[in-house]
């Protein structure tokens, strides 16, 4: 995974956090008779919302149920910096994990 798109299911403007459903399915093969198997992904609670901003500043605006969103997920484990803020180890070994996320307010459908 590197990207999806998203829908908000519940915001929290104190912590900026955000349950997001992924709105593309998991897919993948059955290896007995070639059947595509296709799996809906979870809600993923506690994604970070980025805001536009820097250390100083930053903009936010009101964000609702049903808003749209894209889904970013990291390279590696991102517990650590979220906490400490420097350089860290990856506390696990996932890549692209649905734990290791965040969610910008840009994509839209057309």
């Amino acid at each position: 995974r590197v990207c999806l798109p998203g829908k908000i299911e519940k915001f929290d403007p104190d912590t900026q956090l955000a349950w997001v459903k992924p709105l593309i399915p998991e897919t993948y093969d059955n290896s007995e008779d070639d059947e595509l198997i296709v799996e809906p992904l979870p809600v993923i609670p506690n994604v970070p919302v980025i805001f536009e901003g820097t250390d100083n500043f930053y903009l936010t605006y009101p964000i609702q149920k049903g808003d749209p969103c894209e889904i970013h997920f990291c390279d590696r484990s991102y517990d650590g910096w979220m906490a400490e803020g420097k350089d860290v180890d990856p506390e696990a070994n996932s890549r692209y994990d649905l734990t290791d996320d965040s969610c910008i307010m840009s994509l839209r459908e057309q």
